[in-house]
């Protein structure tokens, strides 16, 4: 009995070990995720946006930042479809498609969808064919004017979870409305110099 009841006792102290080291392993990402939306947002209100020709690598710089983006690009939108503009962390230049024709299944899937797509997502991995594991589409969410895909390529899996692809999304979005805000800007400045020169 006494053996047996030293069993249940160990037993009962493993259970309460792993219990408190599932606990503070919770806290922790959850200390993490918090950091990880305060970062996002720091980072977003510290980058100058004025200039929608640096915005590519401000949005870079945020990506890596708050996602911990160890590979990153940013792909412009036009009509021959998606062209690379500025990479993080590539090694060679071909590692990664550089184009994306206007009728690829990535290229098609972003504008038609308008959604962030997920390696982690059966239906998005055959879009993303090893090219990345998140891609989301820069639009203006006012006018829906399209500026070009964000792409992770690689990110971690310890980093790909729910919360890092909210935050994606919001990068995202931010960049959208960023590259709006910009152009907006230039053609102001442009009119008010029109209007000194008169």
């Amino acid at each position: 009995r006494a053996a047996r009841a030293g069993q249940t006792e160990q037993l009962a102290l493993q259970a309460y070990a792993r219990a408190e080291q599932d606990r503070q392993e919770l806290e922790a990402r959850l200390a993490e995720e918090q950091s990880g939306m305060l970062a996002a947002y720091r980072a977003a209100q510290s980058l100058d946006v004025s200039d929608p020709a640096r915005l590519p690598e401000a949005l870079l710089a945020l990506a890596v930042s708050t996602l911990k983006a160890k590979k990153c690009s940013f792909y412009r939108i036009s009509d021959q479809g998606l062209q690379v503009s500025a990479q993080h962390g590539w090694e060679a230049p071909e590692e990664f498609a550089r184009h994306y024709a206007p009728n690829a299944p990535l290229t098609r899937a972003l504008v038609e969808q308008k959604r962030a797509f997920c390696l982690l997502n059966a239906e998005d991995e055959p879009l993303l064919k090893g090219q990345g594991m998140l891609a989301g589409l820069v639009a203006d969410p006012r006018t829906g004017r399209m500026y070009g895909m964000l792409k992770v390529e690689d990110i971690g899996f310890a980093q790909l979870y729910s919360r890092n692809v909210y935050l994606f999304s919001l990068c995202c979005e931010w960049a959208g409305r960023s590259f709006a805000l910009a152009v907006e800007r230039r053609m102001l400045a442009g009119a008010a110099r029109e209007k000194e020169k008169r």
